[in-house]
């Protein structure tokens, strides 16, 4: 173990990286719509551009940060923010499907749902519970030990902000067919908390840190 991991680690301000503020909700809203327009269009590179754009996986990753700290009051600002998060996307995605499916700009069709993007983030099951341990491990990894570049796959492999873009169109679609992003969003969402509660574990563990986050004043 490197001092400088050490030290990077003590400087990590959870407390700010998962504030509510004017440019985290921007960036949401700019996602969402962005996400919104790729299920419909059927686009992945804008659908990967709109995982990317999104703020969300520090808020997240902040829950199991704060618990193995014992920071409660992270873990409470981790969550409003997940809430708050959660409902901005889903909001936000349901008004730009709602418009878009209103005016000429998407061409009307009868399988609203089975469109090759929007099927995909309504489906989940083993594997999904997989890639959200993986990726949430991967991302707890990337954020202690500040490679920021690896938490872009992360990102891409979760594709937070499309499972409740999915929802909000699949709603829109059938009484029941948005559950399965509403459930794919939990899963991934459950799995960066474990995997980032597990891998900090072991992190301390084995020696690699002696303090996750900066005391908060």
């Amino acid at each position: 173990m490197s001092d400088n991991t050490v030290d990077r680690l003590e400087r990590i301000d959870f407390h700010g990286s998962a504030s509510l503020d004017f440019d985290t909700i921007t960036f949401l809203v700019l996602s969402s719509i962005l996400a919104s327009v790729a299920l419909l269009a059927d686009s992945t590179p804008v659908l990967i551009g709109s995982m990317v754009l999104a703020p969300s996986f520090d808020t997240i990753v902040a829950i199991p940060f704060g618990i193995i700290n014992r920071d409660w009051q992270l873990v409470r600002t981790g969550t409003t923010g997940l809430l708050v998060h959660s409902v901005v996307i889903f909001v936000v995605s349901f008004i730009t499907v709602w418009v878009l499916l209103h005016t000429p700009l998407i061409p009307p069709s009868p399988a609203l749902a089975g469109r090759g993007l929007v099927s995909e983030r309504l489906l989940f099951g083993g594997y999904s519970i997989i890639t959200a341990l993986a990726a949430g491990a991967g991302g707890s990894i990337a954020t202690v030990t500040n490679r920021r570049e690896n938490i872009v796959g992360v990102v891409i492999a979760l594709a937070i902000v499309p499972a409740l873009a999915a929802a909000s169109i699949g709603f829109q679609a059938g009484p029941l067919s948005g559950w399965g992003g509403i459930m794919l969003f939990a899963i991934n969402v459950s799995g960066i908390i474990v995997a980032g509660f597990v891998v900090l574990m072991i992190r301390m563990e084995y020696g690699k840190t002696k303090k996750l986050v900066k005391e908060h004043d």
